[in-house]
């Protein structure tokens, strides 16, 4: 299943990059993590990696993501995910500056389920979706309220 949309936010496309590139902050946006942690130190480059914890349709999924992708000029960066032998997929922020200041993220991920994990899909689509609306609208909350300290 693949998810994309863009959205506008008020906070500066410097900030918001610098923000979203760091994949920890997801436990502060996506309702579904529980919490995500950073498993190197220094600031996020390619091959950082990060453990999220979540929750699922009442059951708990721990996911490891990569970055593999991370243009700090574009302000683009992409990772890839696993859980266990259940779940693959990749996730990908693109920022862009706004001439009336704010700045537009672009948000891509592709999710794929596999052996029992498939039968997911079939029966809650839309709880798919309606999760990934609800974690970028988390998201757009989260960056508009860092727009209005700075």
């Amino acid at each position: 299943m693949r998810l994309g949309t863009s959205f506008r936010t008020l906070l500066d496309a410097d900030a918001a990059f610098a923000y979203l590139s760091d994949f920890g902050s997801i436990e502060d946006w996506d309702p579904f993590i529980r919490h995500a942690e950073r498993l190197d130190p220094g600031p996020p480059l390619v091959g950082s990696r990060y453990h999220l914890e979540g929750r699922f349709i009442g059951r708990s999924v721990a996911l490891d993501y990569q970055i593999v992708e991370l243009d700090a000029t574009a302000r683009r960066v992409k990772l890839i995910g696993s859980g266990g032998r259940f779940y693959t997929g990749w996730d990908e922020i693109t920022v862009a500056p706004m001439t009336s200041g704010g700045s537009i993220i672009r948000y891509e991920a592709e999710i794929k389920l596999h052996g029992r994990a498939r039968l997911m899909l079939l029966l809650a689509p839309l709880g798919f979706l309606l999760g990934g609306r609800r974690a970028l609208a988390g998201m757009g909350r989260r960056l508009d309220s860092m727009a209005g300290r700075a």
